[in-house]
């Protein structure tokens, strides 16, 4: 699978992605998609907009990058089997903290911790997943969309790349 994929980001780090033509993965666990980097399938406004509203970023500090993404080893969340399977195992999970001595110290499983274990075991070269753009979502629940219910055009979708192997190093600019 291959997809033309769009990462927001503040100018001084652009600038190193571009010269490097690499990404480093960031983040933890309790990200939304545990540790990779972020990319927006086809919309380089949601990159924007991501920066702007959620990173707080001012408009002259965005600089948002294009990069080409090609893997057939993902794990396809937007797909409904793989999907039921997904929350099958995150249930489980969270059961099995609950049980555990250390509940009360970690009170709850996040879908970057589920994520994150799975990759440890399955080793993807990134995540797609499909998310609704404006979604209140309560802190602490999945915020991963059934790909049953929804094919509006506020629906999107995001790239976790998980093994930076899979961006086309050649096709990183910015956009």
């Amino acid at each position: 699978m291959k997809f033309t994929c769009y990462h927001g980001t503040k100018s001084n780090y652009a600038d190193s992605i571009i010269r490097t033509k690499s990404f480093t993965p960031s983040g933890t666990e309790r990200d939304w998609l545990g540790k990779g980097c972020y990319f927006y399938v086809d919309c380089r406004n949601s990159a924007f907009n991501f920066c702007k509203t959620v990173k707080r970023f001012s408009d002259d500090e965005i600089v948002v990058i294009e990069a080409i993404i090609s893997s057939e080893n993902y794990y396809d969340l937007t797909n409904e089997s793989t999907y039921d399977a997904y929350q099958e195992i995150l249930k489980r999970l969270r059961e099995r903290v609950l049980r555990s001595k250390e509940a009360k110290t970690y009170p709850r499983i996040l879908d970057g911790h589920c994520i994150d274990i799975i990759n440890k075991t399955m080793n993807y070269d990134h995540i797609l997943v499909k998310f609704r753009l404006g979604e209140k979502y309560k802190e602490g629940y999945s915020r991963i969309i059934n790909p049953k219910l929804l094919n509006d055009n506020t629906v999107k979708r995001v790239v976790c790349v998980k093994n930076t192997s899979c961006i086309e190093t050649s096709s990183i600019k910015e956009a």
